[in-house]
């Protein structure tokens, strides 16, 4: 049950911090709530159907004389009365709840925030017209909506309500329902020749005839005073930003009108830290169409008076409420350049009796009263403000650049003349206190078969496709005046590389080769570096903030973040080198190796058989100019898992189904278990090994299977390339590009598991 023993609000230990803790003091002080009897509330608790009836009927007809059926529904239908039949019942007889088809009211329910929502109004005299659109309760969803209750929970209709959340819904139709009755005005009197509310006109006599005195009353009902409330967005997390930055939005705020339209004729604010001096042209601007763009201004230039912020002069219609609409406003103003660093934070000027003034539109009534934070001084408020903890910043002199890896960079590459790489750096940069436009890169560990290095923006969730991308700049030897031919410089213009605050910014660098007419070579190792030199001309990066108008300093180490560039590191710290994983430079190169028969065959042959089968792609390139360059494959190593299986350590070949006759003779370490099978120094005299550029070539391991199936069993035979993609690891390929031997594959392939046979 809702009540027990009688405990004053004030004596509840569990509303402290409660979102309803005003509703649920205000509503036991008037003995329309009751506690429990160990002295708690227990406003988490959820609330049912019967109980929630009982608060109504106790907060509306409590007085009410008590009906002669006490069993109205069936679940009712008791010797003696249960507790809560006569509010349930007295309910049923004012037409307020009907019980389900069945006949059953279903008292022990919890009641949901709909049913809750429609059987308030009904207690309250409020009936909610359906709109025969939608859902049966969309309609009483609207209505508290427009009077600002629980409007947090309305995106749910089935939500339980809970013991806070009723006391709430009760309080706001309770509040409500007291201040209408406070402002109806006396009613006029026709004929005493004064003019009172609601007269056309009162000539002194009660002459029919003359047009203005039985006739002199016409509005029947009067006009109920606006209710505005405000609810300030919580502000962000305590940031850094530079100086001169224009249109920050230091708050941002809500504000809604009931009962009917009104307009906000007076806002005042303070500084939350800070002085005012420390921004200028501060702006009230609005978001009417609700896009997320505060673009209409409400008054271009606030007024500033020793240490508050006044905005009085507003645009025509821009500080319009109209009824039951959230309008969203915010306060900008523009970073003075000539401090930092400093801090400054706006919030509403609540010291002030009227930091906020506003008036109903349609009777042109003043509102009064401010309530703060749950908090009225006032015999009535008709002004409610809900504040958050405001967005202060740090104002520096200028911002902070940061440019590190990526924390998975890219692979070891093969660098193939006369193509464009795969990324070679993949570089994070990340600006605090303004944008930043980066001016200047400069890379080192050039190599002389690379043309130049191109530089691409990285769209977050898109995968990197070059040939789909135009790079934003181009780095070459020529950009950097008299620096070592290992080093290239991109110069760049306004904008084409700006790094925006807070946000990360990807760039990919990939290297376009000189083929082997402009003298690619083969063999050369290549590692592309970003300096952490902070000396003149050899640093990495040079770079303005767009704010502050200020070129932003090298790191001086000193632990502070102070205008600076940081190579390496995502905080303030010493520079560290930036440097790629080395890549090698070749005239031809392997695209993919990859399983040229079926997955698995269920059936191990006996005899001499291909027992696995791949394929070897190469690049298309344009290395000719000395003839041509093919990929000649120069070995290969096999691992094959033989279980229950045995084959002739001296029966395997590598075979090319282009010339069957042809064969090359491979080793193996034994008969049966893991066992690796190695093809030598593979020469063109018995097998086709080369691959032309952009062509491929098929081969196959034969194995002589002399029992495949050594015990009664199951038994499996595997073939697997089981290194592949491995820089600086022997690899189960090793190849020429007719210049030089390499003994790693650059695939994206680290192994390749060939046809599995099996015998169940």
């Amino acid at each position: 049950m809702l009540s027990g023993t009688t405990v004053h609000a004030e004596n509840f230990p569990d509303i402290t911090g409660s979102p309803h803790d005003r509703a649920i003091r205000e509503l036991t002080d008037m003995g329309i709530l009751e506690g429990y009897d160990d002295g708690t509330f227990r406003p988490e608790n959820t609330v049912n159907r019967a109980e929630f009836l009982k608060i109504l009927m106790d907060a509306r007809f409590e007085s009410a004389k008590t009906p002669d059926d006490l069993m109205c529904f069936k679940d009712l239908e008791r010797k003696a009365p249960l507790w809560y039949a006569r509010p349930v019942c007295l309910a049923a007889s004012l037409g307020i709840v009907n019980g389900y088809p069945d006949g059953y009211f279903r008292p022990e329910q919890p009641v949901n925030l709909a049913e809750a929502i429609k059987m308030s109004f009904r207690s309250f005299g409020q009936e909610i017209p359906p709109d025969g659109n939608g859902h049966w309760y969309e309609p009483f969803l609207e209505a508290a909506r427009n009077r600002n209750i629980l409007t947090q929970l309305l995106k749910n209709p089935a939500h339980l309500l809970s013991r806070g959340e009723m006391a709430a819904l009760t309080f706001a139709l309770v509040n409500e329902k007291k201040q209408a009755s406070a402002e109806v005005s006396p009613a006029a009197v026709c004929g005493n020749g004064n003019l009172e509310t609601g007269e056309q006109c009162d000539d002194g006599n009660n002459q029919d005839s003359d047009g203005c005195s039985s006739i002199c009353i016409f509005v029947p009902e009067p006009v109920r005073r606006a209710i505005i409330q405000i609810d300030q967005k919580a502000g962000g997390v305590r940031s850094v930003i530079a100086a001169g930055q224009k249109n920050f939005q230091f708050i941002k705020f809500t504000a809604l009108s009931n009962r009917q339209d009104a307009v906000i004729t007076s806002l005042k604010f303070r500084p939350s830290i800070g002085s005012l001096k420390f921004a200028l042209n501060y702006k009230l601007v609005t978001d009417r169409d609700g896009d997320g763009k505060y673009e209409t201004v409400v008054q271009s230039i606030g007024l500033t008076q020793a240490n508050s912020l006044i905005f009085d002069y507003f645009e025509a219609g821009t500080a319009l409420l109209p009824r039951g609409v959230a309008v969203p406003f915010a306060v900008t103003a523009d970073l003075s350049s000539g401090f930092g660093p400093v801090s400054l934070g706006l919030e509403f000027a609540t010291n002030s009796p009227d930091y906020i003034e506003a008036q109903g539109t349609q009777d042109g009534l003043m509102l009064t009263g401010i309530e703060t934070d749950n908090s009225c001084t006032a015999d009535t408020c008709f002004i409610r403000v809900n504040t958050k903890d405001s967005t202060n910043i740090d104002i520096t002199e200028r911002g902070n650049l940061f440019i590190t890896q990526d924390t998975s960079p890219p692979r070891s590459r093969i660098l193939i003349g006369g193509t464009e790489t795969a990324p070679l750096l993949r570089l994070r940069l990340v600006s605090d206190g303004e944008d930043i436009d980066v001016r200047t890169v400069r890379f080192d560990g050039i190599v002389s078969s690379i043309e130049a290095l191109r530089l691409y923006i990285e769209l977050p969730g898109q995968s990197f496709d070059p040939a789909k991308t135009e790079p934003f700049g181009t780095a070459t030897n020529g950009q950097c005046p008299d620096q070592p031919a290992s080093r290239f410089c991109l110069n760049l213009r306004w904008n084409l590389l700006t790094v925006i605050q807070d946000r990360e910014t990807s760039v990919i660098v990939t290297a376009k080769m000189k083929d082997d007419s402009m003298g690619a070579t083969s063999g050369q190792q290549v590692a592309l570096a970003m300096s952490q030199s902070t000396s003149l001309s050899s640093h990495a990066i040079e770079a303005w903030g767009t704010s502050s108008k200020q070129a932003l300093v090298q790191n001086n180490s000193d632990g502070h973040e102070d205008g600076e560039i940081f190579i390496g590191t995502a905080r303030s710290g010493p520079n560290a080198q930036i440097t790629g994983k080395t890549g090698d430079t070749a005239l031809a190169g392997i695209r993919k190796i990859e399983n040229s028969g079926p997955a698995e065959e269920l059936f191990i042959p006996l005899g001499q058989n291909n027992i696995g089968g791949f394929k070897i792609s190469a690049f298309p390139h344009s290395n000719n100019f000395h003839g041509s360059n093919d990929v000649v494959l120069d070995s290969v190593s096999f691992q094959v898992t033989a279980q229950n299986v045995i084959l002739d350590p001296m029966g395997y070949r590598l075979r090319s189904p282009e010339d069957p006759s042809l064969f090359a003779t491979c080793n193996a370490t034994t008969a049966t278990g893991l066992i690796t099978v190695t093809c030598p120094d593979l020469p063109e005299t018995t097998i086709p090994t080369h691959i032309g550029q952009g062509n491929y070539r098929t081969y196959f391991l034969q194995g002589n299977i002399t029992n495949n199936e050594v015990s009664p069993g199951s038994s499996l035979l595997q073939v697997t390339l089981p290194v592949l993609g491995r820089r600086g690891t022997p690899n189960s390929v090793s190849w020429t590009d007719e210049s030089g031997l390499f003994d790693w594959v650059d695939t994206e392939e680290t192994y390749v598991d060939l046809t599995r046979y099996r015998k169940r």
